[in-house]
């Protein structure tokens, strides 16, 4: 029965890295026309303004598609050769919660790149997002977890960078994390502060696994 489980755990544990190993691969290349059409669509699907949130400053837009993006996909396994049906059922590991926040963000003007975690203790790795922010910085932000973190530990905060983040304790990153709300009752022209005003409380990424992992910024591999 344990070889048995450990079979199980192994083949979902490579599932989940092809999957993800694909979409960086092909993540790596110009953001294809069928995504951005897929993107574009999500949006005029689920009411949401292109042009008000591209008419937002860089950071709240990153925090708002942080926030978006959470809500809309949910854990699972799909993928598939067509990657851009995330955009009409969003079920998917870390790597797809990704590829769906990119296409959305590019949609609105706002440049991203992966953001990758190793050896992460008993999870393995995990993938999130740098969005590009003016004067050459970049921010981190985590739609998996629907996560951002900010120098004030407010909504209204500044984006951390990924070098800032996994610099700090568990203890001190504590105090910076943001966490966005699941609730379908959360408007998208809500505050930044209703968006984010739920506790962080992730078993499957506990706050001390941003610090304790090694992480690298594809394009930026120092």
């Amino acid at each position: 029965v344990v070889a048995l489980l450990a079979c199980i755990a192994l083949f979902h544990t490579a599932q989940g890295w092809l999957f993800d190993h694909a979409i960086m691969t092909s993540e790596l290349q110009p953001i294809s026309a069928r995504k951005m059409a897929a993107a574009r669509d999500w949006f005029n699907r689920h009411g949401y303004s292109i042009a008000k949130l591209s008419s937002m400053p860089v950071e709240e837009r990153a925090k708002r598609l942080t926030f978006l993006t959470y809500r809309f996909c949910t854990p699972g396994n799909m993928g598939g050769p067509n990657l851009s049906r995330l955009y009409q059922k969003c079920e998917t590991t870390c790597g797809g919660y990704a590829y769906v926040y990119r296409g959305l963000a590019k949609v609105v003007g706002i440049e991203t790149r992966f953001a990758d975690f190793y050896t992460i203790p008993l999870q393995g790795n995990h993938t999130a997002i740098e969005v590009s922010l003016p004067d050459k910085k970049w921010g981190f932000v985590d739609p998996t977890f629907g996560v951002v973190f900010t120098t004030t530990g407010r909504p209204e905060g500044r984006l951390m960078s990924l070098a800032e983040v996994v610099s700090l304790p568990a203890r001190a990153l504590s105090h910076h994390v943001v966490q966005a709300t699941k609730s379908a009752r959360t408007p998208f022209s809500a505050t930044l502060l209703q968006q984010f005003g739920a506790a962080f409380s992730h078993s499957g990424m506990p706050i001390s696994n941003y610090s304790s992992s090694e992480a690298i910024s594809h394009d930026m591999p120092q």
